[in-house]
């Protein structure tokens, strides 16, 4: 449902689909998905929550994915079959905490269950913990997630459980019925390769032992009339962001927004030293096919009920403009009858093409969610 106000009405809702799900025999949690300009206090919507009794978790966004539209101003809460301890952990907690803690615990009967995590996309330990999730269980696990943060790409607590707000944190939960994922981007390589020689988290210093704006320059002015500077970076490289190469899979998108003195490239992710990396482009049509493909692979017949949650990067609202409306009239038609909401996010969380567990960047998500009965 997606409120605008707290009231009695919304938390009855809640509790009667709290109690649909407990009456096949499972738990369950509420995920709250928040936008940046929700007028409401997070610790407000918290105390809400924390009076119903059910566990949840949740995170600040961009923006809100609900019916056929983007919303702004809103908090999206919706109750999911699953288990969810509500505890956030930071980066050096993850490391301290047994590896029992982040194992599907008895109650889910599901053969591949679905680690489900919010996480702060912008915080630098963002990335080393998705890694020691997937560490930790590999694949005997499904994972799906998004990144939490604000549009403005500015560090600032953004996932919250009853434990509070924080940053640099994530939160997780155990979804128990079955899941099934589609992720698309429609970039494809236009130049490269090159190899990132010299970085720091999500500052690339050197491409091909070079300045890295001197290289992203010249790759770009091979292929368009662009002439690139500081001032006009953000715009200009909007559609042509690296791509980590995978081959065999999707590259794995890493979306370019400043530049520092030294010619230093500042990236929304991190992007590791000696990567191979391409300049990726795609138009309008590339993207909206990798999002019919995306809802696609998501629609297996096996799965009734549930919902549809989807986790579409801001950077692909902010190409397509008028056109990502396109993208979200793919995901209403193909569902029927099947409510789906979800996020603008500032990161991607999801298995790979090729299993591997990734931040994303540029990046659609689509995931069925199967019901509790």
């Amino acid at each position: 449902m997606l409120i605008t106000e707290l009231s009695e009405h919304t938390a009855l809702a809640l509790l009667r689909l709290a109690d649909e799900i407990k009456a096949e025999g499972m738990p369950c949690f509420i995920i709250a998905l928040v936008d940046e300009s929700f007028p409401i206090p997070i610790e407000d919507l918290c105390s809400f929550l924390d009076e119903l009794g059910i566990p949840y978790l949740g995170g600040i966004f961009p923006g809100i994915i609900y019916d056929q539209t983007s919303h702004h101003g809103v908090c999206a809460l919706e109750c999911l079959p699953g288990s969810c301890s509500g505890k956030l952990y930071n980066f050096s907690q993850l490391q301290e905490e047994a590896p029992e803690a982040f194992v599907p615990p008895s109650c889910c009967k599901e053969k591949t269950p679905t680690l489900f995590c919010i996480a702060d996309a912008l915080s630098v330990s963002c990335p080393p913990m998705i890694e020691h999730l997937f560490n930790l269980n590999g694949d005997t696990v499904h994972y799906l997630g998004a990144g939490a943060g604000t549009s403005y790409y500015e560090p600032v607590a953004c996932v919250f459980s009853s434990e509070g707000c924080r940053q640099d944190a994530m939160g997780f939960a155990f979804i128990h019925t079955p899941t099934q994922f589609g992720i698309g981007h429609g970039f494809s390589r236009t130049a490269g390769p090159f190899v990132a020689t010299r970085t720091s988290g999500n500052v690339v210093h050197e491409i091909n032992w070079r300045p890295a704006f001197e290289v992203y320059h010249e790759a770009i002015a091979s292929v368009t009339d662009w002439h690139l500077t500081s001032e006009n970076f953000f715009e200009a490289t909007r559609g042509f962001p690296l791509g980590l190469a995978r081959e065999g899979g999707l590259d794995v998108l890493r979306d370019p927004f400043q530049v520092q003195d030294d010619g230093s490239v500042v990236f929304v992710a991190p992007v590791g030293d000696h990567s191979i990396i391409y300049l990726l482009s795609a138009s309008a049509s590339s993207m909206i096919t990798a999002a019919d493909n995306a809802v696609k692979e998501s629609d297996v017949p096996h799965i009734q009920g549930g919902c549809c949650f989807v986790v579409s990067c801001i950077a692909r609202q902010h190409f397509l403009k008028k056109g990502f409306s396109r993208e979200l009239e793919l995901l209403k038609s193909s569902r029927g009858d099947i409510p789906y909401f979800g996020v603008l996010s500032c990161g991607e969380i999801s298995s790979a093409s090729d299993g591997y567990l990734e931040l994303l960047n540029k990046t659609l998500v689509v995931s069925r969610i199967g019901g509790a009965a």
